[in-house]
């Protein structure tokens, strides 16, 4: 369905909404945490492999520790989150400091031995 204008504004198509909406969540993350590692040789990018398995921040410093941040909008972060960050952690083997699922709620947890969910409240409070 394509956008249309009508005397109460722009409707855009339902399907555009996730999209918007994680790119909106996203970009404020890189925001914060790109100029609190400006200056420090951190190397600022992101993640994907052959599969399109993704993760959207990718943190690497000499000599060569790794760590991935995956945003979620969502108020809870589940196993298949997670799934982009194991990946990473495979590809940086030893280097891989840790993976962080950042997201709206309220819960610190832990997925495995490296890997940790977190809300991303805690970006401004740190």
């Amino acid at each position: 369905m394509p956008n249309r204008t009508t005397a109460a504004g722009t409707f855009v198509a339902r399907h555009a909404e996730t999209p918007v909406r994680t790119a909106l969540t996203d970009t404020r993350i890189v925001a914060v945490v790109g100029p609190r590692q400006a200056g420090k040789t951190t190397a600022i990018g992101h993640y994907r492999d052959k599969d399109g398995v993704e993760v959207d921040l990718v943190l690497e410093r000499p000599p060569g520790a790794v760590v991935g941040i995956e945003v979620k909008a969502g108020a809870t972060a589940r196993p298949r989150d997670f799934r982009g960050l194991a990946r990473l952690e495979e590809a940086a083997g030893d280097g891989f400091a840790c993976g962080i699922v950042l997201h709206d709620g309220e819960r610190v947890q832990q997925a495995g031995p490296r890997l940790f969910a977190m809300p991303v409240k805690m970006l401004w409070e740190a």
